[in-house]
């Protein structure tokens, strides 16, 4: 049989197989057919014979159509030589039960697009199944190294590394297991050989080590033509060596060098350009620092950042509080900053060179005190603290001058959570009318008042 894509094709498209004896059907494989229905054109040949006329055959939506039997079978065939022990078991349950779906099909009348489904589920779930010997072997080392190197024997930095990646590797293969994370085998053997490196790098106690490296200045500016002069910054533990090696990188001139940490920018050296320098431990080239060098023509005094580091979330009405500024530079840029205290509702209180003075009737709830470079106003920084009222301050209690009558407290003054009363009494000739003496909107009766003070 010779498959046509339309009626009036020259040539095939596909080639059938001859028929076998005893068989009284074509099988033919991978004909494209439209997803919304169509035809299929061919032609029947037997040998000795003419070819028969093109003919066609009319197909709905493939989705509707009776699925193959002999690929399910197939399928599942392939799959069912799997066995359960091999695999981690979260990724096998989800695989058993789609194989499980895809055995139901078989020998049923199911539509193409039901069995497709079931079919892409299945390969899904077989692509997640997980070895489970990988994890165990990795658990097992886990294990082993968690017995064979402890903390007792070892530097606090070397074994706090070491200790790490063994927490990391053991989290990895218990999501793993769990089915939390898919790991390859390359991403199982990368743990494998980050916890032995983690392992090599163990140094023994009281033994020598580099524990880090640092470069100061760092991240600064540096003019064309000028040199500058960095110093290693380097942690050893015992007698290691605290002597560095000195490299420079990303220069566009040849004339741009490093020695014993000074280094020189050529003339000729790009502006705007950044330059790296790294220090590395002679001891341990494991360990090194780097500085950033932007290539500039002039050196011009440059705010980075403002901060207010004090720790101060609230301050009482009626004190005073100490607050600082952090003012980061470069190119000795003056340090000097402005301070401002925002929305205080008494003009008393105030802040003098961050001093903060809060006047003891300060009734905002909150105050932000801003610090604001004095080079460069656009950097700043501010904090916002709560005022708290002063619970113990005695407050002074007035009343209005009255018409007809008069009301009297039996307190000068009062603090907070004291009770006041207030007595009313109407000149002779008058009296209270019901229903107009109100606290807060709401109406009261009788000639007596009691109030609590609160802040």
């Amino acid at each position: 049989m010779k498959i046509y894509e339309s009626a009036d094709s020259k040539s095939p498209i596909l080639h059938s197989l001859s028929v076998q004896e005893g068989q009284d059907f074509i099988r033919q494989e991978r004909v494209p057919l439209s997803k919304n229905g169509g035809k299929v054109y061919y032609e029947l040949k037997q040998s000795g014979k003419p070819d028969s006329e093109r003919l066609e055959y009319t197909y709905g939506a493939t989705d509707a159509l009776n699925v193959d039997q002999a690929s399910l079978k197939d399928l599942v065939n392939r799959y069912s030589s799997l066995h359960e022990a091999d695999y981690i078991p979260s990724t096998w349950a989800s695989f058993s039960e789609a194989l499980a779906n895809v055995k139901s099909l078989l020998s049923s009348g199911v539509n193409a697009g039901t069995a497709e489904v079931m079919r892409v589920a299945l390969e899904d779930s077989a692509l997640a199944l997980r070895y489970n010997g990988n994890t165990n072997r990795l658990k097992e080392v886990c294990d082993e190294y968690e017995t064979k190197y402890t903390a007792d024997q070892y530097s606090d930095n070397s074994f706090a590394r070491f200790h790490d990646v063994l927490e990391q590797t053991r989290k990895a293969v218990e999501d793993s297991e769990s089915g939390a994370q898919v790991l390859t085998g390359l991403q199982l053997e990368k743990l494998r050989i980050d916890l032995d490196s983690a392992v090599n790098r163990l140094v023994v106690k009281g033994g020598n080590e580099v524990i880090s490296v640092a470069i100061n200045p760092n991240d600064i500016d540096g003019k064309i033509g000028t040199s500058v002069t960095f110093k290693p910054e380097v942690t050893v533990g015992g007698n290691a060596a605290d002597t560095v090696t000195w490299k420079v990188s990303g220069n566009t001139s040849v004339k741009t060098t490093i020695s014993n940490g000074v280094l020189n920018i050529a003339d000729d050296e790009k502006v705007d350009g950044t330059l790296t320098v790294t220090a590395t431990s002679t001891f341990d080239p494991t360990k090194s620092g780097t500085a950033k060098v932007l290539v500039v023509s002039e050196l011009i005094p440059k705010i980075i950042r403002v901060t207010i580091p004090d720790q101060v979330d609230s301050v009482k009405a009626g004190t005073i509080q100490q607050f600082t500024a952090n003012v980061e530079v470069k190119n000795n840029a003056d340090t000097s900053v402005t301070w401002e205290v925002e929305n205080a509702d008494n003009v008393g209180t105030i802040i003098n060179n961050g001093l903060l003075m809060v006047d003891e009737n300060e009734t905002a709830d909150e105050l932000t005190i801003k610090a604001t470079s004095v080079v460069d106003p656009t950097k700043f920084a501010a904090k916002t603290v709560k005022v708290e009222q002063n619970l113990d301050k005695q407050r002074d209690i007035t009343i209005d001058a009255m018409v007809n009558g008069t009301v009297t407290a039996d307190m000068v003054t009062a603090k907070a959570g004291e009770t006041v009363t207030l007595i009313v009494t109407p000149d002779v000739g008058y009296q209270l009318k019901p229903g107009s003496l109100k606290v807060n909107g709401e109406a009261i009766f009788g000639t007596r008042l009691q109030c609590q003070l609160n802040l």
